[in-house]
């Protein structure tokens, strides 16, 4: 916990991917997540956003990837 490195950067650029394709939504219900209750939902419960049944399945599968709980497992 608490290591920024490659595989992290990883989830963060398939958050984005996700918010491009939700018009910039709010990942999580609450729009005023702290970044203590972001981390816990994240890393502790695994929460991962819904990915939109509008998005292309090739995309959906590299977010499905980028989002693994084991950042060991996550593509380069």
């Amino acid at each position: 916990l608490g290591q920024y490195n490659q595989q992290s950067d990883v989830y963060s650029w398939a958050l984005i991917c996700w918010q491009l394709l939700t018009k910039a939504s709010y990942p999580f219900p609450q729009e005023n997540v702290t970044w203590k209750q972001f981390r816990e939902a994240v890393v502790q419960q695994g929460v991962r956003p819904e990915i939109p049944a509008s998005c292309i399945p090739s995309l959906k599968v590299v977010l499905f990837h980028s989002w693994h709980p084991d950042p060991q497992r996550r593509p380069s």
